[in-house]
């Protein structure tokens, strides 16, 4: 986001005061969400799940939106939903929030499991919007089994636009990122939030049992999704704009660039893909400053 551009507003919360929060720090605790019955099912779920799958789940961290089989995901999703979403309307106002979709996160006990600093795809133009981050943990977590830690305000300061094809990495800053995260230490069935763009990451699983989060997505219900996308022929220093449907973004996400027949909705520059020490340390000190 350029500095001459209005910082989009979160929008939807019940509580104005975890609004603010969010705007500020970039996440919440909101405790307590999910009852131990309803994390149960949400893990006998995925159970279920990877017998339909009918091979390993590997060692590394990943996304069940990810997986290649669209029955075990909608399943998933399905299952989720079943227990996640009667509880929305207690934090936002469904009539401006939507959700978007629920999936698992998955945190193997393996030490290829650590999921390293980064932003989450912006699936909206954030320039204008902010979108939510659900993630509820489904067992305890603590720095044992690779609970999440955030980087307070760094939605502020980063990049707007990202996606698997416009990539936002922070290998210059890793020290710098470690030092300044906040570890979030839950219990199962916790609601953290999360602005989309916020700087996070998980060490590896350490345990012998997975490490499985809810992980949702609430959107202002007037923002189209967006998919981002950028190759070798996208001209110079732009991003490409395609506004598509959740189906047809999770495909996207495998396929790559667009097929001819879908338009571009806009062409917009590109941010820069790598974070620079002054640029971080400068970020920071203008969130210690204050909103």
């Amino acid at each position: 986001m350029h500095d001459d551009e209005p910082a989009a507003r979160v929008l939807g919360l019940r509580d104005s005061e975890v609004a603010r929060a969010l705007e500020d720090q970039g996440y919440v605790n909101l405790g307590p969400f999910l009852n131990p019955e309803e994390v149960r099912g949400c893990v006998q779920a995925f159970g279920k799940a990877v017998e339909r799958l009918e091979r390993p789940i590997g060692d590394a961290w990943f996304p069940t939106i990810l997986l290649p089989e669209d029955d075990v995901r909608d399943f998933l999703t399905a299952e989720l939903a079943q227990r996640v979403s009667p509880h929305l309307g207690e934090v936002f106002d469904l009539t401006e929030l939507e959700l978007i979709r629920l999936d698992l996160s998955v945190k193997p006990p393996s030490p290829a499991s650590e999921l390293g600093p980064h932003q989450d795809f912006s699936l909206i133009d954030e320039r204008r919007w902010r979108s939510l981050y659900l993630w509820i943990p489904l067992v305890d977590t603590d720095e044992r089994n690779g609970t999440l830690h955030v980087v307070p305000g760094s939605h502020r300061f980063t990049n707007a636009i990202r996606s698997q094809h416009v990539p936002a990495v922070f290998d210059e800053v890793l020290p710098q990122v470690h030092e300044s995260a906040v570890r979030l230490d839950c219990r199962a069935g916790d609601l953290v939030l999360m602005v989309s763009g916020v700087v996070h990451f998980s060490p590896p699983n350490q345990t012998g049992d997975v490490r499985l989060a809810a992980h949702g997505i609430v959107k202002p219900t007037e923002a189209p999704l967006v998919f981002y996308y950028a190759d070798d022929d996208t001209p110079s220093g732009k991003v490409e704009c395609y506004e598509l449907d959740l189906a047809t973004y999770v495909r996207q996400i495998r396929a790559g660039r667009p097929s001819a027949d879908v338009p571009r909705s806009a062409l917009v520059d590109r941010p820069p893909s790598s974070m620079t020490e002054a640029r971080f340390r400068s970020g920071l000190a203008q969130v210690a400053a204050g909103p």
